[in-house]
């Protein structure tokens, strides 16, 4: 603003008392030559001079008012040109007068707000005057946060805006400690831990509720030594510690109850300073463990049964690393090695009962690869004589995620002797069953052979039949207990080869001279047992006699045997194209 703007605003804002002041003392009239009269005034000299002296003292004081007051004063346009500002206007955000006469107003506005002047302007065209927040920024960047109470004045018939901004930085720093102090407060007041802040002779000056609440100490102790919270005296130890470090950290403290019950706690504490660095408090905060420590007592009691169940096992027990290093073994495993837990403890791969056996390490990396079952090894004792076990693998995740890789073991010397026992038990029992076979077989030939001696003494064609027959009989068991002693499984036989064998031999033994006989076998593979094969054999024994004897008039004939297995089921069909059987037989 001009000189002369700065007069005509202070002239339009005048007292009304100055405004009435004569201005001239002498009034003159003239006539002109069209006879028109004209006034001369006679300016009052004494008058003006007084006048303009009070003004210019009036325009002076303003000014100097303006340059005294703290806010910041901005006259502007509707597009934020700065017609007039006071010294503190650009004092306060670091730019000279000129500097600041350059610039608008959305360039002293940080860009959040800036975005906000067209709605301002428009909020101030319908309401007239508007107080609102807001942040300049200084030439040197920093954010001022401010109050703007902005109003629409005319000068000179247009329309500006006077805005007077404040700086509130103070303000909001004090509601930022207020806010912050409320939430310090609601913390403390609803912290579910022991608070308490002492002075540093040990004198309680502050608990919060969960701790009145909980210990049953109220208002009371206020003044007191912490001791009278303590279950007994605060190391002198950790108090140094606490006084060196400036805090302590997961310390674990007995609290007492005002009724004596005493509450395991784990304690933090600090040393609370002020703004200049000085030691003023101690906080401590303390969290009940109860509830903790009875759950590690739980495991620990836990911990100690399952050492005992391990402890107790008669099979050897071991834990291995993921490096095969051994961090647990039983006294079984100690006991049946010879070597103690601090020969094994603490040990990696190989491991002193592995011997010089390489296939210990090579199981090793199998397991550590995931391939668990049982393997049989040999192990070698202290005094190095050998011994076989059973080794049983397995693995887990800790808590923490690490492998390990645990194992029984077991000696299984005793079973491999029982073992050795029951081989020669059944190789004897072979050797006896095969001669028992052997003998049968003997027997019934023996029997045949008596039976074909006698045929060559009996003339009637009756009598002969039945002795055949009986001779056939006594063949087919014996080819059966044959069979058996031949295949080595003493107790079934392959049906199909002892078929075979005696159609065979029942067709040669029933053969007429100038006769051909075939045979069609079609017959499974199956195992057959002795109680099966010989109820068997004797059926097929009087079928294909019957047929041998009655079917083949002709000179040629064939015989069919079928037998298949099916759903644990077994049918047998014989079939020849002998004459067949007579009508009249039922």
């Amino acid at each position: 603003m001009n000189k002369k703007e700065k007069e005509d605003f202070n002239k339009k804002n005048l007292p009304s008392e100055t405004a009435r002041k004569p201005l001239a003392k002498k009034y003159y009239t003239a006539n002109d030559s069209n006879s028109r009269n004209a006034t001369l005034i006679t300016p009052n000299n004494n008058s003006i001079n007084s006048f303009s002296n009070n003004l210019q003292a009036k325009l002076d004081l303003k000014e100097e008012i303006l340059k005294q007051i703290t806010d910041s004063i901005f006259l502007h346009d509707f597009q934020g040109n700065f017609i007039y500002f006071n010294d503190h206007a650009f004092q306060s955000l670091g730019y000279s007068k000129k500097e600041l006469e350059k610039l608008n107003l959305k360039d002293i506005d940080v860009p959040e707000y800036a975005l906000q002047i067209k709605t301002r302007m428009n909020e101030l065209k319908k309401k007239g005057q508007i107080l609102f927040e807001s942040a300049h920024q200084h030439k040197k960047g920093t954010i001022i946060p401010v109050e703007v109470n902005a109003r629409v004045v005319k000068f000179k018939g247009e329309k500006l805006i006077l805005s007077v901004a404040r700086d509130i930085n103070d303000r909001k720093m004090i509601q930022s400690e207020i806010t912050r102090s409320r939430k310090l407060s609601q913390i403390i007041n609803t912290l579910p831990d022991y608070l308490t802040i002492i002075d540093f002779e040990g004198n309680i000056e502050l608990t919060n509720p969960y701790l009145q609440e909980n210990l049953g100490w109220g208002d009371e102790v206020r003044g007191e030594n912490i001791r009278i919270l303590l279950e007994k005296e605060f190391p002198l130890k950790k108090l140094k510690k606490l006084l060196n470090q400036g805090y302590l950290h997961q310390e674990e403290v007995n609290l007492k109850h005002k009724n004596g019950k005493i509450i395991p706690a784990i304690l933090n504490a600090a040393i609370i300073k002020d703004e200049e660095g000085n030691d003023i408090n101690i906080i401590a905060i303390a969290r009940d463990v109860s509830q903790l420590k009875e759950v590690e007592m739980e495991m620990e009691k836990n911990r100690i049964f399952l050492e005992k169940i391990i402890d107790s096992l008669r099979d050897g027990f071991s834990v291995l690393t993921k490096d095969g290093e051994h961090v647990m073994v039983n006294p079984a495993l100690c006991q049946m090695t010879g070597y103690s837990a601090e020969d094994i403890l603490g040990q990696g791969p190989p491991h002193p009962y592995w011997g010089d056996n390489n296939d210990c390490i090579k199981i090793l990396n199998e397991v550590m690869q995931g391939n668990m079952r049982d393997y049989e090894l040999v192990f070698k004792k202290k005094d190095g004589s050998l011994f076989p076990v059973i080794v049983s693998p397995s693995s887990l995740k800790s808590p923490e995620g690490e492998t390990y890789y645990f194992a029984t073991v077991k000696d299984i010397s005793s079973l491999k002797q029982i073992e050795e026992d029951l081989k020669k038990s059944l190789q004897e029992k072979e050797v006896l069953m095969k001669e028992i076979h052997h003998r049968v077989k003997n027997n019934l030939q023996i029997i045949s052979s008596l039976l074909s001696l006698q045929t060559d003494y009996i003339e009637n064609k009756t009598d002969l039949a039945i002795f055949k027959d009986s001779q056939c009989r006594a063949k087919s068991m014996a080819l059966i207990h044959e069979k058996l002693y031949q295949s080595g499984l003493l107790k079934s036989l392959n049906i199909r080869d002892y078929i075979l064998a005696l159609v065979s031999e029942l067709i040669d033994t029933h053969a007429v001279e100038g006769k051909i006989i075939t045979l069609d076998m079609d017959v499974d593979d199956i195992l057959m047992d002795v109680d099966t094969a010989i109820p068997l054999g004797l059926i097929l024994n009087e079928i294909i006699t019957n047929s041998l004897k009655h079917a083949f008039v002709e000179k040629e004939g064939e015989i069919k045997v079928h037998l298949k297995s099916s759903n644990e089921e077994i049918q047998l069909e014989v079939e020849d194209n002998g004459v067949g059987i007579r009508k009249d037989i039922d």
